[in-house]
């Protein structure tokens, strides 16, 4: 367990070596416990104060606050089967054409993890007869291998399934229904952001526009990446999953969440999480940003950082992150 003073001491360490800036939490199912935003949202030039309403580039956390809810929102309502195969939504996926549903949400679907599809393909039309022309990695369902490739395609199913835009999709039937008002895909410029890096087309940056390249390819919106959020609403989401309130989804459905499926090697995975054991599951994402819970205890952490803000270089946060997530142990 913790107390605020050691809380407040790390995350003051972090400034100081690992990121510009900081937003993090520690909150039970229905009470915060801790809370504050530290350092900067920007320093290359002007710094710019890091606030509670500062909007994050989720990175991979997208995984989750998106695509996952919104095919557990459809499982819960029986518009698509966990069993469904890719095959049955897109008839030339050739060697992917049995993965499942259930093998994309566990990284289990025989994808590689990425590829940077500018360096491939010319517009979005060509990225899934791209992504099923690869060769398989390995056989589907017999490993996991984190692959933001699977989430991609995953995107593409729930568009087809609901026929609608992902972010769309995602505001209706995901953001909306959990009350996460300052979260979405294609954010409002005009908010305050936490920057990334410079966009290598222009040596500018861009705060507001997604981080990860293969997201940016496809317009921000994807099924691996761009999402944004602010810390009250990654808190608010964080105490969704702690709660036994069924309005939302069903418990035969958000403890999938949290039950081992697949291990291969140091990976764990539940549904559409990585599973670290003993209650506690979780996700990350590349531009610093972090979710834990922790069942057994009914505890939450949220740390959501710009680490790749001026460069990603400094990955120093990658390796402290866990001191973080140890107050909830």
């Amino acid at each position: 367990m913790y107390n605020v003073e050691q809380v407040d001491y790390f995350l003051d360490s972090l400034i100081l070596e690992a990121t510009p800036g900081l937003c993090a939490s520690i909150t039970t199912p229905d009470k915060v416990l801790y809370s504050c935003n530290k350092g900067f949202r920007a320093i290359d030039g002007e710094k710019l104060f890091m606030s509670r309403d500062t909007s994050f580039d989720m990175a991979s956390l997208t995984k989750i606050i998106g695509p996952t809810m919104l095919c557990s929102y459809l499982l819960e309502n029986k518009e698509i089967s966990l069993d469904s195969k890719i095959k049955e939504f897109f008839p030339q996926s050739k060697d992917y054409k049995e993965a499942t549903i259930f093998n994309l949400m566990t990284h289990s679907g025989g994808f590689i993890p990425e590829l940077r599809l500018e360096h491939f393909i010319k517009n979005k039309d060509e990225v899934l007869p791209f992504i099923f022309s690869r060769k398989k990695e390995y056989e589907i369902g017999t490993e996991c291998r984190y692959s933001c490739f699977g989430y991609l395609v995953l995107g593409f199913i729930l568009e087809k399934v609901l026929s609608l835009p992902l972010d769309i999709a995602c505001k209706r039937y995901v953001f909306d229904k959990l009350n996460l008002s300052h979260t979405s895909y294609l954010p409002d410029l005009t908010k305050e952001f936490a920057y990334t890096e410079k966009k290598t087309c222009d040596n500018l940056y861009h705060p507001g526009v997604v981080h990860d390249e293969n997201a940016a390819f496809l317009g921000g919106v994807s099924g691996n990446a761009g999402i944004f959020s602010t810390i009250d609403d990654c808190t608010k989401f964080v105490q969704f999953l702690l709660q036994d309130d069924e309005s939302y989804l069903s418990h035969s459905i958000t403890q999938k969440f949290s039950t081992l499926y697949l291990t291969t090697g140091d990976e764990q995975r539940a549904l559409g999480f990585k599973y670290y054991g003993n209650g506690l599951f979780g996700h990350t994402g590349f531009t610093g940003t972090s979710i834990l819970i922790n069942k057994n205890k009914q505890l939450g952490a949220v740390l959501l950082t710009n680490r790749v803000h001026p460069s990603r270089d400094n990955k120093l946060l990658l390796e402290k992150r866990n001191i973080f997530n140890s107050f909830i142990l």
